[in-house]
């Protein structure tokens, strides 16, 4: 490529191009091309808009030459001084270009409780507390350790409530069918039943066969009302789920499935010199589920084959809500 170039002398020297006689170097344009010149020829740089002397910035040029003989490049017409600021608050560091818009920041988890945000680091750091800290709901929080190294961790336990009722009678059901005793869903809530006790006796004492079946509809019959259910942390809600005993069984019964649970039991008699049978059934543990009532039309109930002579019952549930 052959063309007639002016070239510029500019101070200072390339130490890793050929020196000239003089042991400088030019710079020149011809129709917005930048060129080096050397010894061994022009080298093109690349088209440029316009070269001039600049004291300090670029100002609107695409390139410029200060006035100390540097080169200053403005890549993809962003101003060619930018401004890296120290961490403040989430932000790990911001830079601004020259006119103080910021032009990217990264954000992590300096502030304890700060909102959770889409440009926060994955990760998150364990944080000395001397006290256990309170969150916000939603927000997106380190992990906590007491001043001696202790990482602090919770396993999540819903809220848990117990009702029971004593001195009840035990109306009977042939078929296994129809309860004497039952606990009803909620209508805002997932209800799961996590155990269930019971004891008899009566005057003439007797055996029986009892079991829990789960119901899709009760109705008819006599309740003997609400029993008061006992939260077992007074910070939880009220319970929603209804716990009631029988004294006529349900005249319209729907069971769902089969015996969740079903065994013989003794009746025994009320005198003092004879034990009891208690009963506890546990449903599930920490990593299983108990029984599972979903809204205020599922049931779980106790039901047993034959009534004893003037029964008197006592009867609980422990139940989870969440």
């Amino acid at each position: 490529m052959s063309r007639n170039l002016t070239f510029q002398t500019l101070r200072g020297v390339f130490a890793n191009m050929p020196a000239l006689a003089n042991g400088e170097f030019y710079l020149a344009t011809d129709t917005g091309i930048l060129y080096i010149g050397s010894s061994l020829g022009p080298l093109q740089v690349g088209p440029m808009a316009s070269v001039q002397i600049q004291d300090a910035t670029i100002s609107t040029q695409k390139a410029a030459v200060d006035a100390t003989g540097d080169i200053q490049v403005d890549v993809n017409n962003f101003p060619a001084t930018v401004t890296v600021v120290q961490p403040t608050g989430t932000n790990l560091h911001v830079v601004n270009d020259t006119g103080s818009n910021t032009i990217g920041a990264v954000t992590g988890t300096a502030a304890d409780n700060s909102a959770d945000s889409s440009l926060k680091l994955p990760t998150l750091s364990v944080r000395a507390n001397a006290a256990t800290p309170a969150w916000t709901e939603g927000n997106q929080v380190p992990m906590s350790s007491d001043l001696l190294g202790n990482v602090r961790t919770r396993i999540y336990k819903p809220a848990t409530y117990s009702a029971g009722v004593s001195g009840i009678t035990t109306p009977a059901d042939g078929s296994l069918v129809g309860p004497f005793f039952t606990i009803q869903g909620s209508a805002s809530k997932t209800v799961t039943v996590k155990r269930i006790g019971f004891s008899d006796t009566a005057s003439t004492g007797g055996a029986a066969f009892l079991t829990i079946r789960k119901y899709s509809a009760l109705s008819g019959g006599v309740n003997g009302g609400t029993n008061t259910p006992l939260s077992y942390d007074t910070n939880a809600p009220a319970a929603t789920a209804v716990v009631f005993n029988w004294t006529t069984i349900p005249t319209t019964v729907t069971a769902v499935g089969g015996k969740g649970r079903v065994l013989k039991y003794e009746v025994v008699t009320t005198a003092v010199t004879v034990l009891p049978q208690a009963l506890e059934w546990l449903f599930g543990d920490d990593s299983n589920n108990g029984f599972v009532l979903r809204g205020a039309s599922e049931w779980l109930g106790l039901s047993i084959n034959v009534s004893a002579t003037t029964p008197s019952a006592a009867a609980w549930v422990e139940w989870t809500e969440e």
